[in-house]
């Protein structure tokens, strides 16, 4: 039994494999030569709704795309103007990347759902 269930595997083998184009890693920026980086912003006082208008430079000028990393604790956001609490909007956890794409980036706002989280925003066009 175990030889037919072997024998099985192996002609399935070439139907199931992955090609090798796959296997290989994505560049380490998707997308680079694609944009044009525009500022960097750290936001650490998140106790209260928090928008990228806080950052010191606010949000550099045709900025449509923000990559947030979220360092120590997690937060919580909204991208429709509405502010987030501690306990209700999209939850990102410390050591999350994420980009966001949007026509007006003073939609973002987020709040730290424990005392000590930090925002790092790199703004692209």
């Amino acid at each position: 039994m175990r030889a037919v269930l072997a024998a099985a595997l192996l002609l399935l083998a070439p139907l199931v494999s992955i090609p090798a184009s796959a296997q290989t890693p994505p560049p380490s920026s998707i997308y680079a030569g694609k944009v044009t980086p525009l500022g960097y912003c750290q936001l650490t006082s998140l106790a209260t709704s928090t928008a990228l208008t806080a950052c010191p430079n606010g949000i550099p000028t045709g900025a449509n795309f923000v990559d947030i990393i979220v360092e120590a604790q997690s937060i919580r956001y909204r991208t429709d103007s509405v502010a987030p609490t501690s306990t209700i909007g999209m939850l990102l956890a410390a050591g999350t990347d994420k980009v966001f794409a949007l026509n007006n980036l003073g939609t973002f706002n987020a709040i730290q759902v424990t005392a000590g989280a930090i925002i790092d925003a790199e703004f692209f066009k």
